[in-house]
C-alpha cells in the first residue's frame, strides 16, 4: 500500500511539473529534462510512468478534461437552463485558466502538437465545442434562443466569448478584473440571443455573485 501510494504521488507530481513546463515553455520547447528536474524525479521514475512526452502530454489532456467534466457536471447539477449553463460555464472557464496549469497546458498542447487523425478525445477545445453545440441545441428545445437564429451563428458567438476568455487569460487580466470583463460581454450578447421578454431572467455575472452553488474550485 505504502508503495503504492508513493507511486501514485511521483505521478501526480511528473504529471503537474509537465503541465506547469508545457505552459510556461509550450510542448515543442519542453525536454523530458526540464519535467524531471521541474518534479524532482529521476528518470527511471519518469520511464516507470510513461514511456514518452508524448503519452505524458495526453495525462495533462486527461487531467484537464476531468476537470472541465467535473464543471459541466456541477453546472448540470443546479440549474435547469442550458443557456444559463453556458454563461456559467464561461466563467467557470475563467477560473479554470487561472487556477489550472493542465487547463492551459492542455490549449497549447492541442495547438502545437501535430494534429492526429482521428482528433483526440482528450482535445480541451473539441470537449468544450461539443459541449457549447449540445446545449444550445437544449436552449433551442427550451425556446431559450431567439426564433429565427442559426445554430451555426450562435456557435460563433459562444466562440468568441470563449476566445476572449482565453485573451484574458494570456493577458495575465486577474481572475476578479476578467470575470467582470466577461460579464460585460454577456450583458452585450444576451440581447442577440435570447428573446426580449426572457432576457432578464439570466445571470450574466458569476454563480457565486448571487447566492447560487459555487463552481468547483479546481484543485491544484
Amino acid at each position: 500500500m505504502v508503495r503504492q501510494e508513493r507511486a501514485e504521488y511521483t505521478l501526480r507530481r511528473i504529471v503537474l511539473a509537465a503541465a506547469e513546463q508545457f505552459d510556461g515553455l509550450g510542448y515543442s520547447r519542453t525536454s523530458l529534462d526540464a519535467i524531471t528536474k521541474a518534479a524532482g524525479v529521476s528518470k527511471g521514475a519518469f520511464y516507470f510512468h510513461f514511456s514518452s512526452k508524448e503519452q505524458l502530454a495526453d495525462a495533462v489532456q486527461r487531467h484537464s478534461r476531468d476537470l472541465f467534466d467535473d464543471l459541466m457536471e456541477e453546472l448540470g447539477q443546479f440549474d435547469g437552463s442550458p443557456l444559463q449553463a453556458i454563461i456559467d460555464s464561461t466563467h467557470g472557464l475563467t477560473r479554470m485558466l487561472a487556477a489550472e496549469p493542465s487547463v492551459r497546458a492542455s490549449i497549447r498542447i492541442a495547438r502545437e502538437r501535430p494534429r492526429r487523425e482521428p482528433p483526440s478525445p482528450l482535445d480541451f477545445y473539441r470537449a468544450w465545442r461539443e459541449e457549447i453545440r449540445q446545449l444550445l441545441r437544449a436552449a433551442a428545445l427550451h425556446r431559450e434562443l431567439r426564433p429565427g437564429l442559426v445554430q451555426t451563428s450562435t456557435e460563433v458567438l459562444a466562440s468568441a466569448v470563449v476566445s476572449c476568455v482565453e485573451t484574458l487569460s494570456w493577458l495575465g487580466v486577474p481572475p476578479d478584473d476578467a470575470s467582470r470583463r466577461l460579464t460585460e460581454l454577456w450583458d452585450i450578447l444576451l440581447p442577440a440571443l435570447a428573446p426580449a421578454d426572457q432576457v432578464g431572467r439570466f445571470r450574466t455575472s458569476p454563480p457565486a455573485e448571487c447566492g447560487v452553488p459555487c463552481l468547483p474550485t479546481p484543485a491544484r
